[in-house]
């Protein structure tokens, strides 16, 4: 939540943020399916109900989770910040994607009346899909893809766009030129720095560690 907060005290106009199930069935917001590497605890999300998450200390370091910050709901998340900011929510489902992540997403956007403010986004072209028949058909949705670590080699270049129809491709920076193609299709957000100059008409909006630099 500090971190959101400080987007809205630097003037960010949006966040992005990756939203996973936890056992109890609750949406929940933090990077990592696994929490070893920001809470020191050896479990992946989905195996925790709330109330052993909402009490863990998050941080990368021993120091940081000295400093009380705490996973947060999906719905607190919409909630406090609902006035401020656009939202990018990535589902972050398990290879199976479930049906319960799409339900709890989208009554949160609906509760918050946010059907004009949010970007539903995935690596997961199957959660897209579970998202156009299950979620909110006005809400666009995203398709992300990059040559990191734990992206399938066949979806790594944008390929899940023969599996879904998306509104939104979002390469990551390193593969913008080599997408160009078929980019030119599809309005596009970009992440991942350094994001690159001139950029197109139909970037509509980049996912960056360091706003200030593309602040106008």
């Amino acid at each position: 939540m500090e971190a959101f907060q400080s987007c809205v005290d630097r003037k960010v106009s949006g966040i992005e943020l990756d939203v996973h199930l936890c056992a109890s069935g609750e949406a929940v917001v933090i990077h990592d399916s696994e929490l070893f590497r920001l809470t020191g605890k050896n479990a992946r999300v989905e195996e925790l109900p709330w109330d052993q998450l909402k009490i863990l200390s998050l941080g990368n370091s021993e120091a940081q989770r000295d400093m009380g910050y705490r996973i947060p709901l999906l719905t607190e998340v919409l909630s406090s910040f609902s006035k401020n900011l656009y939202f990018d929510i990535e589902l972050k489902p398990k290879t199976i994607p479930s049906h319960a992540l799409i339900e709890r997403t989208r009554e949160a956007v609906q509760a918050h009346h946010l059907e004009q403010r949010v970007l539903i986004s995935s690596f997961n072209p199957l959660a897209l899909s579970i998202w156009k028949h299950r979620g909110i058909h006005r809400v666009p949705t995203a398709l992300i893809y990059s040559e990191g670590e734990g992206v399938p080699r066949f979806l790594q270049h944008g390929n899940g766009r023969f599996f879904v129809k998306c509104d939104v491709l979002k390469p990551h920076s390193s593969l913008f030129e080599r997408s160009k193609q078929f980019l030119k299709d599809y309005q596009v957000v970009i992440w991942g720095d350094p994001i690159p100059d001139n950029l197109p008409h139909q970037v509509r909006g980049i996912v960056t560690d360091y706003p200030e630099q593309y602040n106008s």
